[in-house]
């Protein structure tokens, strides 16, 4: 389990928000500062930013739903806004934490999705894109939070990328020399 001071302030809100997409059965990643933080170097954020893959029909039970977890749209006309940006503006009225769920509509972000793997903090299981998944979302936003973010999720998953590239790359060689011996010329 990892203990992270700088996201104490979000706990609250992280875990009602996976308990929320879970209950609704509605795939999604936590991204942003938050997947930042533990994918790369522990920063500050202030809100929570997520990523669900769902068809525009249901988006108005989705927002039903996080009533019952403490959601509430900060727009009047929260939907007619999802409709035009693809992302509901919610916040969490227990913690105070905005909340911006984003509606992939790409087959990059679906298979981010896909791809999700789960980091345990404080006892909330937060499901997280891949670094290379975050890097490409980062690299889209382009801000200048974002490239130093890339900077620090490149520092820290680098070399385990290499590794997983080598180890995929020299399989097959390794295999063939331990079986039938190299190639003949």
């Amino acid at each position: 389990m990892t203990e992270r001071q700088e996201l104490a302030p979000l706990i609250s809100a992280l875990s009602d928000v996976t308990r929320w997409f879970e209950s609704a059965n509605v795939p999604g990643i936590v991204v942003g500062g938050v997947a930042a933080s533990l994918i790369g170097r522990p920063r500050l954020t202030h809100n929570v930013d997520a990523l669900v893959i769902m068809d525009e029909a249901h988006w108005d039970e989705l927002l039903e739903h996080g009533k019952r977890f403490g959601f509430h749209p900060r727009l009047a006309d929260a939907l007619a806004f999802a409709t035009r940006a693809r992302v509901l503006l919610m916040r969490h009225e227990p913690s105070g934490v905005d909340v911006d769920i984003m509606f992939g509509a790409l087959r990059f972000e679906e298979e981010a999705v896909a791809h999700r793997t789960f980091v345990t903090v404080a006892d909330v299981a937060l499901p997280l894109p891949t670094p290379e998944d975050l890097i490409v979302m980062k690299a889209v936003a382009h801000r200048p939070r974002d490239l130093t973010d890339i900077e620090a999720i490149l520092s820290r998953s680098l070399p385990r990328a290499l590794g997983a590239l080598a180890t995929s790359a020299l399989k097959p060689l390794t295999e063939m020399a331990a079986g039938a011996g190299a190639p003949s010329q």
